[in-house]
């Protein structure tokens, strides 16, 4: 396990290392392109079962962590429900698509897209066991479509001549990562940053009802389906009610880099597992697909934005 350790830390130093150095990437896919890079040079099976543990543990702290970061009025109920309309349309439009094929991809990929980018992905992916090659493939897809919106959306609802309201819905409803929302949302003042946020963190909340229906959807036959639910959902939930209670609000801070920190590790772990040639006959299927979705979701977007008057 010491040696699984050492060498997934030296992967996740080389990501951050890389991000600084390159600017192209976040740290997480840099994280997951050098842990398959790495993972494909070493052939000791205790050392991947050491990862894959190390991969578990460290996705359910980060999402316990997670939890900080959304303190009281950080997000509203009506969008709350708008976006939760949204993902359903998602997880619906993936399965009509992935119909005659592995539903879990198209599952990942509209979760992704939903909710909060990557860490849905793990999120959903450690729920349903999903095949560790789908997981990194849908986490490379969503980065790639986050990116590309973090590019176009911006100029999309100037062109549009959208006002804040409109636009802090267009970027914090549409884009995958956090950390793309305020990037775009801060070229329109800090206002706006906040209102973006607000609605991002209302799709961030959805992971905690996403998660509860694949539990139940999982259940045993005579079982009952909380018995299902990962402990790290109920760390969650205690860490949106410390959030929420205003007790310590100088670790909220701190919590949310520590959650982005052990994301970023997670990924080392999970691409040092993958093989390239698991990810050869998935890719472009699983890149249109994603796509697909995401221009969905769009124009979900903008037809609230049109019909809600924003």
């Amino acid at each position: 396990m010491t040696r699984a350790l050492i060498l997934m830390a030296m992967v996740f130093a080389c990501a951050h290392g890389s991000q600084w150095l390159f600017g192209v990437l976040g740290a997480g896919l840099w994280a997951l392109v050098l842990g398959m890079f790495v993972g494909s040079l070493y052939k000791n099976t205790a050392i991947r079962a050491h990862t894959s543990k190390l991969e578990k543990h460290s996705l359910a702290a980060a999402i316990c962590a997670l939890g900080f970061g959304m303190p009281k009025g950080s997000f509203d109920a009506p969008v709350f429900l708008l976006m939760a309309g949204m993902i359903g349309l998602l997880l619906m439009l993936s399965r009509i698509l992935t119909k005659s094929q592995d539903p879990t991809l198209g599952l990942l990929l509209a979760s992704g897209n939903g909710v909060c980018g990557s860490s849905a992905v793990l999120a959903v992916g450690g729920m349903v066991r999903a095949p560790a090659a789908e997981v990194a493939l849908s986490i490379a897809v969503i980065n790639a479509l986050s990116t590309l919106g973090l590019a176009a959306l911006p100029a999309l609802g100037a062109l549009l001549g959208l006002g804040d309201g409109a636009m802090a819905m267009l970027l914090g409803g549409s884009l995958q990562a956090v950390g793309h929302v305020v990037a775009s949302a801060s070229m329109f003042g800090p206002e706006l940053v906040q209102q973006a946020m607000m609605i991002k963190m209302s799709r961030v909340a959805l992971l905690i009802p996403l998660l509860l229906l694949l539990a139940r959807k999982s259940r045993r036959p005579g079982g009952h389906w909380l018995r299902v639910l990962p402990w790290y959902l109920y760390g969650f939930l205690a860490a949106i009610g410390v959030a929420w209670s205003g007790f310590l609000p100088q670790v909220a801070g701190s919590m949310t880099t520590l959650s982005n920190q052990l994301f970023t590790f997670a990924m080392a772990c999970l691409g040092f597992g993958i093989r390239p040639a698991e990810l050869r006959s998935l890719g472009m299927p699983a890149f249109k697909l994603g796509l697909t979705l995401f221009g969905v979701q769009l124009l979900y977007v903008l037809g609230i934005i049109w019909v809600g008057g924003y």
